[in-house]
């Protein structure tokens, strides 16, 4: 049986692979850049439409119903970085969302955002919109490194159906699976990586650091030398005065890859020793998108 999916605030595709992978067929997809929206064309054969989705009715005549549909209104708002500061932006998008969910009717709905987002008025407006429309749904914040991701990335999933079509036991499907190491997930790509320096705030960081303290390394000449790491660049942060940028072991996830303004260069790799700069097949592979996925060379050239 087909189920077709659309989802809102597409991005590149990264949900829309998920509902592939989970054999749902996608039929069309909304999002606002222009330039994301193009790199998702590159990727995808379903219609996807470059619009807000706050100017959208979802009227028949605009948009096919779907099965499913999923949405991902963007998170910048709710995130730790902003302390969670709800603004208007926000409810407008709730509203479009639950204008989609009440025009189009779909048998199942989704949404996926960060984990502050459940504390936003807008998640109750959408909550108490699904209630409205005869919906059953549950939501848990889960770890995306405990299911097969090489990243630790807490996200809130809330899932729902129509009655007539519920989905028993929908988390209790999900399998939890033992963690993969950022180096394990890159490995072949490392030879083919870049040297680059480390930052004043990352050199603090490893001689301050006990995870690196306590996992150095003997060589053959009675220097110790620091272990196989990732450690984050962008985004230093300190602890008491003091350089703590956050530092992840061969054999852990690497830490949330975020969305930054020009697609900084978020971390930077020590292996063997060497200083090396993580390029776009790295995030990709981190963030699970496949080989086959083709980016924009906006995206390729703005990890600096």
């Amino acid at each position: 049986m087909t189920i077709t999916y659309m989802d809102i605030c597409k991005g590149g595709g990264g949900a829309t692979l998920g509902a592939i992978a989970a054999g749902l067929t996608p039929v069309v997809g909304i999002e606002k850049d222009h330039a994301i929206a193009s790199v998702a064309r590159q990727n995808f054969d379903h219609p996807i439409y470059t619009k807000d989705i706050r100017e959208l009715l979802f009227l028949e005549d605009e948009l096919p119903s779907p099965d499913w549909l999923h949405a991902s209104p963007p998170c910048v708002n709710a995130s730790r970085a902003n302390n969670g500061k709800e603004t208007s932006e926000d409810m407008e998008l709730a509203e479009a969302i639950c204008r989609a969910i009440s025009i189009l009717k779909p048998k199942y709905f989704s949404l996926e955002n960060v984990a502050g987002y459940k504390n936003f008025k807008c998640f109750l407006f959408i909550e108490k919109r699904l209630l409205e429309m005869g919906y059953i749904y549950d939501y848990k914040v889960l770890d995306c490194a405990e299911y097969g991701v090489p990243q630790s990335r807490k996200r809130l999933f809330l899932v729902a159906s129509l009655q007539k079509y519920r989905i028993y036991d929908f988390w209790g499907r999900l399998k939890k699976q033992e963690p993969i190491g950022w180096k394990e997930a890159i490995a072949d790509l490392i030879p083919t990586l870049e040297p680059t320096k480390l930052t004043s705030s990352q050199g603090q960081s490893l001689v301050n650091s006990h995870k690196v303290l306590t996992n150095l390394i003997e060589t053959d000449s009675g220097f110790k030398q620091v272990p196989d790491l990732v450690i984050q660049r962008s985004g230093a942060r300190q602890k008491g005065g003091v350089y703590a940028n956050t530092i992840r072991l061969p054999d852990e996830p690497i830490f949330t890859i975020k969305a930054m303004s020009g697609n900084v260069q978020q971390a930077t790799l020590i292996v063997n020793g060497k200083r090396l700069k993580p390029d776009i097949r790295c995030y990709a592979r981190w963030q699970t998108f496949p080989d086959s996925y083709q980016w924009s060379d906006d995206f390729k050239l703005n990890i600096k």
